[in-house]
């Protein structure tokens, strides 16, 4: 059994791989932002984890690379035609 990815696949991986990262990270400003709405103000003070929640997920979509140039790396790429909600499209073709 040959388990050697050709140039394509791996490029089609990691691109997906970057896409989900992502998405991820954004996902977890959204639900730290609601938390943060359910709380009030207590969300911003340190007895109550939220904000710290809040602050992580920010820091993340940092670290990663700020969510815009990831989008327009994505968009950019040689290997993706478009990416359009759940689904990767790579030279054309959905993946």
């Amino acid at each position: 059994m040959d388990l050697q990815l050709s140039a394509e696949q791996v490029a089609v991986r990691r691109l997906a791989a970057d896409f989900a990262a992502r998405e991820a990270s954004e996902a977890a400003v959204r639900a730290a932002n609601d938390a943060v709405q359910v709380f009030g103000g207590y969300g911003y003070i340190d007895e109550y984890p939220v904000g710290k929640y809040l602050r992580d997920a920010r820091a993340a979509t940092l670290y990663e690379g700020t969510s815009q140039i990831q989008q327009l790396l994505f968009l950019a790429s040689d290997d993706a035609s478009y990416v359009s909600g759940q689904t990767l499209y790579v030279n054309g073709g959905a993946r």
